[in-house]
């Protein structure tokens, strides 16, 4: 005959076994977990005043560093194989792969990376672009250029948005990717910033020599634009009767600014042909002092670099009369 044996427990063992046996608990009570506001505002609270409190205490660019990838690792080590996801574009650690079963669920939480990965993308393509801009700018402004024809003004810009362009393929296609997509859409290739200027040079002879001749039909623009761009080109022609001055013209622009062209060349590179990621690590990122210490770094980092650069220029007219090189 089947015995039941009984006993006495406290609430907090029965609470104990409960969280232990979360199948049956969930047969009688319905489980909600419940988050104190107090204790997280609070928490926040305090990163806050102390961001605050370092704002203007600046120091040297602190970049991301082993250091960073120690608590990267560290937080995600613990990941078991079944809660780690990579879907290419984002690798996500701790969540269950239930959560992404079947279509509407991937794309609703996927698609949200996406939107923010593409949003930073198309930022950093048109800050990369008015960063080579504002070189340029500066190319045309330099004592070199004063001694040069009016018509090698052109070249910096056009020289710059292939070095742009550059950088991006690498910075967020990858060689591999960026390899392709020059082969199917048959853009140049060059291998040397001197391959690069030798293609301006074609490019603007091929473009400015219609306007020589007379043949506006590929300007863009209209209106107060159009109008602009008639003067740029009536100031860059003066001087220039033929096909040959102009190819002399240009080449004697290119050898006075090879120097500056280069050196802006390899400034860009050396900040903008890195391949970029995103990492998203949560409120963890400050859940540690070492991770909160990292953080109040990057803060005092980018307040230096408010205090000590120089703004960027050339947001308004890029050198481009018509369609021929797109810097975008």
């Amino acid at each position: 005959m089947a015995t039941v044996n009984g006993g006495s427990s406290e609430p907090v063992d029965l609470d104990e076994w409960m969280g232990r046996e979360a199948a049956v608990a969930a047969r009688f009570f319905k489980q909600r977990i419940v988050v104190d506001n107090q204790i997280v505002s609070d928490r926040l609270d305090a990163v806050e005043n102390l961001i605050r409190g370092l704002m203007g205490d600046v120091q040297k660019l602190a970049p991301v560093t082993d250091e960073d990838i120690e608590l990267l690792r560290a937080q995600i080590q613990d990941t078991p194989e079944t809660h780690r996801l990579n879907f290419g574009i984002a690798m996500l650690f701790g969540f269950p792969p239930e959560m992404f079963v079947g279509r509407s669920n991937l794309e609703k939480r996927i698609g949200r990376l996406r939107d923010v990965i593409q949003e930073m993308d198309a930022g950093y393509t048109g800050w990369v672009f008015t960063l080579a801009r504002s070189k340029a700018a500066e190319i045309c402004d330099s004592a070199e250029a004063m001694y040069a024809p009016m018509i090698a003004r052109m070249i910096p810009s056009a020289f710059l948005s292939y070095v742009a362009k550059e950088c991006l393929a690498v910075a967020l296609s990858g060689s591999v990717m960026a390899g392709i997509v020059d082969r199917l859409s048959n853009a140049p290739h060059h291998e040397t910033d001197e391959a690069r200027l030798r293609q301006v040079r074609e490019d603007l002879v091929g473009e400015w020599g219609r306007y020589l001749a007379g043949d506006f039909t590929q300007m863009i623009g209209d209106g107060e634009v159009l109008i602009m761009k008639h003067q740029i080109v009536q100031q860059g022609l003066k001087g220039l009767a033929s096909q040959a001055d102009l190819k002399n013209a240009l080449q004697i622009g290119a050898d006075l600014l090879k120097q500056k062209l280069f050196e802006g060349a390899d400034a860009m590179r050396a900040m903008c042909k890195h391949k970029v990621s995103v990492v998203l690590t949560g409120t963890r990122g400050v859940d540690s002092d070492e991770g909160l210490k990292r953080m109040l770094n990057t803060v005092r980092s980018l307040d230096a670099l408010k205090l000590s650069s120089r703004p960027v220029r050339g947001d308004n007219y890029d050198g481009r009369l018509s369609g021929d090189y797109d810097g975008r």
